[in-house]
């Protein structure tokens, strides 16, 4: 039982040590960073040593190898040993939180020199008892001890004020953010949808892409909202390009904004380039409809309002002179719309 005590002591001493010096002696530049994950090498270290000193305290005390210590040892003993280990995870924890130039000369004392005392204390009392008993030294590494404890008592408050006191700035700022939140929304309630556009597209960078603006078109009834949307929309740029790609794609809502840009544009800024465009577009829509019998069911992301997609269609196609590509593409959309469940008239 003496070796495996001994052992047991001597790994708590050697984790103590380690951890000591991984905190460069409680001086050393805390970690940041990445680097920062390396703190949970000394942080169990630390703890795995102070549970192996409490573990040799009671083993050294069972085997009545303590009994200078007083007649009844034991409260004295474990106390002890407690206080002893919770300094040094204490002392190490405030390193690691950098509560201050007075943790490393508290940490010398409580979380190199007492740790190391307490182990010490522990093998003279296995091999050496008669060494301890007629001497005053002992009595005064005890009092290291107990000093050591309080010190680490105190640092265990300090790290418990200095976490409250983070707990209640972070409360602070969850509720200054939320204030300032609700703040927002209900300056944002009061302005018009049209302020709200414009206050939104400030912010937009100048390279915002078209679909950005016209997805909102299917679903805009104002006239003046509109008219701001459409005038913005037109300054992207490489607008051509980007109409062409907007008009066919995939999703029906794009399309049908994109559409709802031709048919709602001013006279003068309609291009007659646009037709092909708008004929590629209802194609598209075709195709859908005679893959998909459920196309004109309301879907509030990919096609909100399908009846009115329909009607934007024809009725854009009207603004523009009529050609072969657009009249066969209106064909393909009747003929579609034919197949579709319901009599739907447009």
């Amino acid at each position: 039982m003496a070796v495996i005590t001994t052992l047991t002591t001597l790994a708590s001493m050697l984790l103590f040590l380690a951890s000591f010096l991984m905190s460069g002696a409680f001086a050393g530049r805390v970690p940041g960073g990445s680097n920062a994950a390396g703190l949970v090498v000394p942080l169990f270290g630390s703890i795995l040593a102070a549970v192996l000193l409490l573990t040799a305290s009671a083993m050294t005390l069972g085997a009545h190898r303590l009994d200078w210590v007083a007649a009844r040892p034991g409260a004295w003993v474990m106390g002890l040993a407690l206080g002893v280990g919770i300094a040094a995870v204490a002392l190490l924890l405030a390193w690691m939180e950098q509560l201050g130039r007075w943790v490393a000369p508290v940490g010398f004392l409580a979380g190199g020199v007492a740790p190391l005392l307490a182990g010490s204390l522990l093998l003279l009392s296995l091999w050496a008892p008669e060494r301890l008993g007629s001497d005053n030294w002992p009595k005064a590494a005890g009092a290291l001890l107990l000093l050591s404890s309080a010190l680490g008592a105190m640092t265990a408050m300090a790290l418990l004020t200095d976490w409250w006191g983070l707990q209640k700035d972070n409360a602070a700022r969850v509720a200054a953010t939320e204030l300032q939140e609700a703040n927002e929304r209900a300056r944002r309630q009061d302005l018009t949808p049209l302020e709200q556009l414009r206050e939104d597209y400030a912010s937009y960078s100048a390279d915002t892409p078209l679909w950005v603006f016209v997805a909102g078109l299917p679903d805009t009834d104002d006239p003046a909202e509109r008219a701001f949307v459409i005038d913005r929309a037109l300054k992207v740029p490489n607008f051509s390009q980007q109409l062409e790609r907007t008009i066919t794609d995939g999703h029906p809502r794009y399309r049908h904004g994109a559409i709802e840009l031709i048919l709602h544009v001013n006279a003068e800024r309609l291009d007659p380039a646009w037709a092909p465009m708008l004929a590629r577009a209802i194609d598209v829509s075709a195709r859908e409809m005679a893959a998909n019998e459920a196309w004109l069911t309301p879907d509030p992301m990919s096609n909100p309002n399908p009846t009115r997609h329909v009607a934007a269609m024809i009725a854009a196609a009207d603004r523009f002179v009529p050609s072969t590509q657009l009249s066969e593409a209106l064909v393909k959309l009747r003929r579609a719309l034919a197949t579709l469940p319901g009599d739907p008239e447009f």
